[in-house]
């Protein structure tokens, strides 16, 4: 940050300045020494900065920048006037709303599209809890129609058994002398 001219003036790496005249000048009494010490610490500081605490000093130097547009705005809306100057200041004013609008719009869809994304997971969920159930039933059925087909299997080969030692005995008393 460095103090010049009527404003504060405040200084960002890539050298872009941003004059404020509605902040006073800040008046020091330090001899130049202190003052170049100062900058010095200051520039220091900046340079030493982290990407959030860059992230912070863009912003407020944006901030600063749209509060000077909204006083221009404000100040050409309430006077009327039609000065170039005045006309592209009520512009950006129209250009702040449209991007506020598409900012706006963006989180909505983002909120809809998170919201049918669960919703998409949820159908998804019961399809797979549906397909299982009914999978559960054709295993069940099949179990059912296999116990089933067993018995019957177990049934003939009971009856296969006893008819083969009928046929046994059949077989001796037929070959049996008889007395």
């Amino acid at each position: 940050m460095v103090l010049e001219g009527s404003g504060l003036k405040w200084k960002r790496h890539s050298g872009t300045q941003v004059d404020d005249p509605e902040i006073p000048e800040e008046k020091h009494s330090c001899s130049p020494v202190q003052g170049c010490e100062r900058e010095t610490v200051i520039g220091l500081l900046l340079d030493d900065c982290c990407d959030d605490e860059q992230a912070d000093i863009n912003q407020i130097t944006a901030l600063i920048i749209e509060l000077k547009h909204l006083r221009k705005a404000y100040k050409a809306m309430t006077q009327g006037s039609q000065s170039p100057e005045d006309i592209e200041a009520i512009n950006w004013i129209h250009r702040s709303r449209l991007i506020k609008n598409c900012i706006d719009a963006i989180q909505s869809n983002d909120t809809k599209l998170a919201s049918l994304r669960g919703e998409n997971r949820r159908i998804q969920e019961a399809i797979l809890e549906e397909q299982l159930d009914a999978m559960r039933a054709e295993v069940m059925a099949l179990q059912d129609a296999l116990h089933s087909k067993n018995k019957s299997i177990t049934a003939v080969s009971l009856l296969t058994s006893l008819l083969e030692r009928k046929n046994e005995d059949l077989q001796h008393e037929c070959f049996l002398p008889l007395s």
